[in-house]
């Protein structure tokens, strides 16, 4: 060993007890902390301290120090810390003051000290209100109506939006979609309106339409708006179906997408270019569809010498039909011409926002080739009228652009939605030109009923046959239109709450052909916009629908939200004092209780001379006497100036923040062990083993031989009992901790 110093001991020479030259560390190094060892403890070689018993059994005659004991201790492997103990207390922090928002009665408290509140809680009732915990950011202030505009009303609806109560936009007006959401949380809260008012009667008359509909006996209903009272049931009333099913009636169809081809894609002179328009899916009612006719032929009258016949820029494309075809007659001539185009687009209505949508093939060219065909009488044909009334004749009329001198056969053919035999008489399926004739009538007699059915069309098409040519336009087309209309009746009236909703339902005796306009009007008492939302006065009764409903939402002006309604704290919360009674009258402003945080803070408090060792994030252990109880933390705040007493003592404050809560009083006392340094798996002797000398540190160690040596060490961490060794031993020595007067003889 290095600095070692050897003194024989008669089969163990014990060293001097009086060395004057040495004294115990321990005695030199004491502090004013409190040092704790943590780890493996101390074992005390009981049998080598009696063996170390000195007797008078010496060897070689030796003078010895007859009944001294040597007491040894191992090196060891400890974790050492290094503690400074300082105290503190339990305290709730207060968080704030519940103050009564308005004048009232506190009909019941229904909380008491230390009791913890969570949200949806129900704190206290005043003037039979409930005064319920909710979340937010800010206390409520003032009460709020329709027309309130402010950052308290957007809190006030994120939370009933939260709530699971509708309030359609959340911002920072107050209108009546917040109404009728505050109106259902207050009435599951179990009280109604704030000022309630008698009831109040809407009424609703069906308006007369000539042209859609007939007015029935059964024409005008009432609905009574009562006051908002919490009375255990729904307040919709039994019309909700018909809501249903007038929601599902005005679902708005499916726009047909239109595509355009031509067929053949070349013609001669007097050929026919056939335009075919596709719908997808069907149209569900006749769609007016808009063209644009273009290209180098010339469209007009043959005798201007035009190229085809001119094509309309628009047509009906008739419901329940999936095509639709344009014929272009073209015209010949006696003049050699070039190929020229007709070209044919459909032109969107209403910039993509009409009844129907261009499919991908919306353009499309047909070519006329050069002439050299025979003339023959080019036909064409037209209706007299465009609308027809049931019962009377539709006549149709052929022309020839050319006579001929004998008679000729024109094959026709009678189509459309109305039905032969039912919705006009059968036709024969030719008519004939008389010789030196340019035209001839195709008479057919529509029939009468009495049912409620759409307009129906009726079209006669000229064939083909050898004595001519079909000329454009081929088809001529007639609409039958049905005066018989349906009868209306209404349906609803009864009796609501204020917030809730009725429905009135228009009912016809048969389905509508078209979709129609349906008038109502409105009287009562009930005024529109403050005791119901405004209604237009019109709806429409969708084409195939026999119903029709319509909503009448009243407004709950009886609603006004009070700020004592909803508290907004940081919740959970604990209540510190409550400081009113059952049946106590308060005044706005006046304490209602307190509210501090639901587990207790461990504040500390320090002098300025243990201040300097402390710093945020320092692990600690408190510990509270009463129950024996122990947590960790770490020290969350410290207070960087000074608190002085009347003994002009500076302190310094702080707060812990501990893992495991601790039950006591507000107030009890704790103390804080404060871990400075630490040191794992230190080397570590007892520090009555080092003893001081001179300007060094010594131990004694017993070797091989069963003599002391005195081995110079350094040394490092010390707690109450130990002491570091950061050099001069290697661990597995023996070191003397004492060398004490044994028992006397006898």
């Amino acid at each position: 060993m290095d600095d070692v110093a050897s003194e024989p001991v008669d089969g163990l020479v014990a060293e001097p007890v009086d060395d004057v030259d040495s004294e115990p560390l321990g005695d030199a190094t004491a502090r004013r902390k409190k040092l704790q060892k943590a780890g493996i403890g101390a074992v005390v070689v009981v049998a080598m301290v009696a063996a170390f018993m000195l007797g008078s059994s010496g060897s070689d005659g030796a003078d010895q120090a007859a009944g001294q004991v040597v007491v040894p201790r191992p090196v060891e492997r400890l974790t050492l810390q290094d503690l400074l103990t300082i105290s503190g207390e339990l305290r709730r922090d207060e968080l704030q003051t519940i103050n009564s928002a308005v004048d009232g009665k506190v009909s019941s408290v229904l909380v008491a000290d230390g009791d913890t509140v969570n949200v949806g809680d129900t704190l206290f009732d005043l003037d039979g209100r409930s005064a319920v915990a909710v979340d937010g950011d800010f206390a409520f202030f003032r009460a709020l109506d329709v027309g309130s505009d402010g950052p308290d009303v957007e809190q006030l609806e994120r939370i009933l939006s939260n709530q699971g109560y509708p309030v359609g936009s959340i911002d920072r007006l107050f209108t009546e979609s917040t109404r009728r959401g505050l109106s259902q949380w207050q009435f599951d809260q179990g009280y109604g309106g704030f000022t309630p008012e008698p009831g109040e009667a809407v009424g609703i008359s069906l308006s007369p339409n000539s042209a859609g509909y007939q007015v029935g006996p059964q024409n005008s209903i009432a609905v009574v708006v009562g006051p908002n009272v919490p009375a255990g049931a729904a307040r919709v009333t039994g019309q909700s179906a018909g809501s249903a099913r007038m929601a599902s009636l005005v679902a708005q169809p499916v726009k047909p997408v239109i595509d355009v081809a031509v067929t053949p894609a070349e013609v001669n002179e007097g050929g026919k270019l056939t335009f075919t328009f596709t719908a997808v899916p069907v149209p569900t009612t006749d769609l007016t569809i808009d063209l644009t006719i273009a290209g180098d032929a010339v469209g007009g009258l043959e005798r201007d010498d035009a190229d085809y016949a001119e094509v309309a820029t628009t047509f009906v494309f008739p419901e329940g039909q999936a095509t639709y075809n344009i014929v272009v007659q073209t015209f010949g001539d006696d003049v050699v011409e070039s190929s020229e185009e007709v070209t044919v687009s459909l032109t969107q209505q209403f910039n993509d926002s009409g009844f129907y949508t261009r499919g991908p093939i919306n353009s499309v060219t047909g070519v006329i080739r050069a002439n050299g065909s025979t003339r023959l009488p080019r036909l064409t044909i037209d209706s007299a009228s465009d609308i027809v009334n049931e019962g009377a004749q539709a006549t149709f009329t052929i022309e020839a652009d050319v006579e001929r001198n004998e008679d000729y056969d024109i094959p026709i053919g009678v189509f459309g939605s109305a039905t032969a035999g039912v919705d006009y008489s059968e036709q024969d399926d030719t008519v004939t030109m008389t010789a030196g004739a340019t035209s001839t009538d195709v008479t057919i007699s529509t029939r009468q009923d009495d049912s409620v059915e759409i307009n129906e069309w009726l079209a006669v098409r000229i064939g083909t046959g050898p004595d001519f040519v079909a000329s454009a336009p081929s088809t001529a087309t007639v609409v039958i239109e049905s005066e018989d209309l349906p009868t209306l009746t209404l349906l609803g009236g009864g009796t609501i709450a204020e917030g809730g909703q009725a429905v009135f339902t228009i009912v016809a005796d048969q389905a509508f052909v078209k979709t129609t306009s349906v008038n109502y009007q409105l009287s009562g008492s009930a005024t529109q916009g403050d005791d119901f939302e405004t209604l237009s006065g019109t709806v429409e009764m969708p084409a195939g629908a026999t119903e029709v409903s319509v909503p009448i939402r009243t407004i709950d002006d009886d609603v006004i939200f009070v700020p004592s309604d909803m508290l907004v704290a940081d919740w959970p919360a604990q209540v510190g004092t409550v400081a009113v009674d059952d049946g106590e009258f308060v005044l706005q402003g006046s304490p209602v209780l307190t509210l501090t945080e639901p587990v207790f803070t461990v504040n500390l408090s320090v002098s300025a001379a243990d201040r300097s060792e402390l710093k945020v994030g320092q692990a600690v252990t408190v510990d509270i006497a009463a129950g024996g109880q122990t947590s960790e933390g770490i020290i969350s705040e410290l207070d960087t100036s000074a608190t002085t007493n009347e003994a002009g003592e500076e302190t310094y404050g702080g707060v812990v923040e501990i893992a495991a809560p601790l039950e006591g009083v507000d107030g009890a006392s704790v103390t804080i062990d404060v871990i400075l340094a630490e040191k794992v798996d230190a080397l570590a002797v007892p520090v009555a083993a080092v003893l001081q000398k001179g300007g060094k540190r010594e131990v004694r160690v017993i070797n091989d031989d069963g003599k002391i040596d005195r081995v110079t060490v350094e040394v490092g961490l010390v707690d109450d009992e130990y002491i570091e060794i950061t050099s001069g031993l290697k661990g597995d020595e023996i070191v003397v901790v004492s060398i004490d007067e044994g028992p006397t003889s006898g």
